[in-house]
């Protein structure tokens, strides 16, 4: 007897808050891998700590940061100052296995911030550094279309045409207390979807 693609979906599911499972499971057959990978990709930045900076975790931010680079080929390709930035242009050439950016629900300012730092690593200029950052959360507001908790950046994303799509399914929504009452009352009308906590 043999369990259903469903049932072991449900199972992978049940394990999803255990990254640990999830890893061991991943190389287990295609069925496993191919439910697996969009959970864990769900929060691809959950086991790394944003403000540290150790070897480690500079080369997890390398390996996901040429990840979403390869998914973010055509977008990179179209924005000369991201390509002439870009370190490695050749990875852009390769297709990943997976479109990883659809699994993504979760998104900190942090996370944006330290995957352009460690993906251009080379470049020093800070006003460069705002403009990639920036266009990179245009990339993921297109791309991630089941967002469901977001750490908002320090300038306003409403004033984005993806937008609206992008702000559709959030349940979570973390920002300063230092944002202006404006910028928090007008993402009070925009997001309907939000849970109290």
């Amino acid at each position: 007897m043999s369990l259903t693609e469903d049932c072991i979906r449900e199972i992978l599911e049940y394990l999803s808050n255990d990254k640990k499972s999830l890893y061991s499971c991943l190389l287990t057959n295609r069925l496993f891998f191919r439910f697996i990978v969009p959970i864990l990709w769900r929060d691809p930045w959950i086991n790394i700590n944003l403000e540290s900076v150790n070897l480690r975790e500079q080369m997890y931010w390398n390996f996901i940061g040429r990840t979403i680079s390869k998914c973010f080929s055509q977008e990179i390709k179209q924005f000369p100052i991201l390509l002439k930035n870009h370190k490695q242009n050749y990875l852009l050439q390769q297709q990943p296995l997976f479109d990883y950016i659809l699994y993504i629900q979760v998104i900190s300012a942090g996370a944006i911030n330290n995957l352009t730092k460690n993906i251009f690593e080379d470049n020093n200029n800070e006003q460069i550094e705002q403009k990639i950052n920036k266009q990179f959360w245009t990339f993921f507001m297109k791309r991630c279309l089941k967002i469901k908790s977001l750490d908002m950046p320090n300038f306003n994303l409403l004033l984005y045409p993806e937008s609206k799509k992008f702000f559709s399914t959030i349940s979570t929504l973390k920002i300063f207390s230092s944002y202006p009452k404006d910028l928090i009352l007008e993402l009070s009308k925009k997001i309907h979807t939000l849970n109290q906590n």
